[in-house]
């Protein structure tokens, strides 16, 4: 049984947290880090905090964790910063990993269990597929400099094309742009998600157009997530490692 200590002042992730119970782990939530909450700290395998718990910031919980004798190795930052700043000083801490909210619970509970078993993260035997769809083929060159060195970029410029190539190579995760030809990025992520073969792959959709209505139409309709060009690259890559499992080449340093 693995002992985790969350440490998260955001109340709507209480019932998450409390979902992770099961034969592996067992989970203690508290908002804040106060007396109660490090209590037989040292009883714990993993510690998971919010960058921004109440009453503290992410350099004074991790050292006040620290100064409690928790080795950073058992440390898992879990929090919506997505600062490339927030990254490197969390990485020169020497804390086990940076997670960014939301995280499937199965990928959640595997990196708990990962740090608890001291078991490093690690690349597969080969790369997580993406598939990029945009009419803009400059796109293509920027996102291949972007995650060409960690993922397998397969990329289509119509819906046609994307369903082909969905049907050709099953990607790990797909990036939709909304602004299309005949058939625009919400059409094709309709017909994805209506399709009982495709409608378990991840979709974000992306835009150069930073509307709310926009975005809330992609999340109604399945996509996990809705990102305005020009790209924050850390979220991107962070975002993607998350939903497909695989810690991209930087999580453990600062670009």
């Amino acid at each position: 049984m693995v002992r985790t200590l969350v440490i998260d002042s955001d109340l709507s992730y209480r019932t998450i947290y409390n979902n992770l119970v099961s034969q592996e782990l067992s989970v203690s939530v508290f908002e804040r880090l106060d007396c109660e909450a490090t209590e037989n700290i040292q009883q714990y395998s993993v510690i998971v905090v919010d960058t921004y718990s109440k009453g503290t910031v992410f350099v004074d919980i991790v050292d006040k964790l620290i100064s409690f004798g928790v080795s950073p190795g058992k440390i898992i930052v879990y929090t919506h910063d997505v600062s490339a700043e927030m990254m490197k000083r969390c990485m020169e801490k020497g804390v086990w990993d940076y997670l960014v909210k939301p995280l499937k619970k199965a990928l959640l509970v595997e990196r708990i269990l990962n740090c608890a078993f001291n078991v490093a993260p690690s690349a597969r035997t080969c790369k997580p597929r993406v598939l990029l769809v945009d009419d803009d083929t400059f796109e293509f060159e920027r996102m291949a400099h972007i995650l060409g060195k960690e993922y397998h970029l397969d990329t289509a410029t119509s819906a046609h094309d994307a369903i082909d190539s969905i049907g050709r190579y099953a990607p790990d995760i797909a990036l939709i742009d909304i602004a299309m030809g005949d058939v625009s990025g919400f059409e094709l992520l309709e017909m994805i998600k209506s399709d009982k073969k495709t409608q378990s792959i991840p979709v974000i959709c992306i835009s150069s157009r930073n509307i709310s209505q926009f975005k809330s139409l992609a999340l109604s309709k399945g996509a996990i997530d809705y990102i305005t060009k020009p790209y924050n690259v850390h979220y991107l890559k962070t975002k993607i490692s998350n939903i497909v499992g695989q810690p991209y080449a930087g999580s453990r340093q600062a670009d």
